[in-house]
């Protein structure tokens, strides 16, 4: 690694991180409560502007040389909360089976597929990659799943001031929380960032499709309901995943004969 781990580079990613983001909505006009209704909103505002943060993450990525801790770890926790991701994606499938197919135009499922996967990677990179990996070689892991964390959520509150009510946005913070609580324990329990990326992208493609293209009045929209279950596994999960770190980082490293004791 050619920089320390720390909390000052990883915040200083998360700094430049938001200034581009605002600059790019700037530049095109976003306006986050309709984003989602046409393709070329879809376009500008997701396809686009992940593409130029996934590619500013990868450089950043590769000039402090943390690949390697920001893509694998040991898996830890118990294997039962890679419920987890189902969990998820059941959420998404309701949203999804709403959709009047006869709407949607086939450049839409082309630029929301390529946004979503964007922000899976863009936000997975930084939020569960490089701030996790820097808070971790400053605070420790309950630290650095809560820098993270709040990190995560905060990185919403910028659609307040593209045009979502600061009610909404209220509440997409606390969602937020919980969903970054969410990932990072699929990220522990799978031991590596490939499996939160993915349920992250399809997440968001599923809930995106719904509120552009979904009937509101749809009984599959109930499904979305398994996302309070989620949040309660999650914060279990977080619970289970902190403690089998703590025992492990206490616990004696393993000799030929058994466990290596100090005299």
């Amino acid at each position: 690694m050619r920089i320390r781990p720390s909390w000052r580079p990883a915040v200083a990613v998360f700094a430049l991180y938001l200034v581009v983001v605002v600059a790019l909505w700037t530049a095109i006009g976003m306006d986050y409560t309709a984003f989602a209704g046409t393709t070329r909103t879809v376009a500008l505002g997701m396809t686009l502007t992940m593409g130029v943060l996934v590619a500013l993450l990868v450089v950043v990525t590769s000039v402090l040389g943390w690949w390697r801790p920001v893509l694998r770890e040991r898996a830890t926790g118990p294997r039962w909360l890679l419920v987890l991701p189902v969990l998820y994606v059941l959420t998404a499938v309701g949203p999804l089976l709403s959709v009047d197919l006869g709407r949607v135009p086939p450049g839409y499922w082309v630029a929301l597929a390529l946004g979503c996967l964007g922000v899976g990677v863009a936000e997975e990179l930084l939020c569960r990659g490089l701030l996790l990996v820097g808070f971790r070689g400053s605070v420790g892991e309950v630290g650095a799943w809560l820098g993270a964390t709040l990190l995560f959520s905060l990185l919403h509150a910028v659609n307040a001031f593209f045009g979502q009510s600061l009610g909404t946005t209220a509440f997409q913070l606390a969602a937020t929380f919980l969903a970054g609580t969410a990932f990072y324990v699929m990220r522990r329990v799978s031991g590596g960032l490939l499996l939160p990326v993915l349920v992250h992208a399809f997440f968001d493609f599923g809930l995106i499709a719904g509120e552009g293209m979904g009937t509101k009045g749809s009984p599959w929209n109930a499904l979305t309901n398994l996302q309070l279950l989620a949040w309660v596994v999650a914060v279990v999960g977080t619970v289970l995943v902190l403690r089998a770190s703590r025992r492990a980082a206490v616990a004696p490293p393993l000799g030929a004969d058994g466990p290596v004791v100090a005299a």
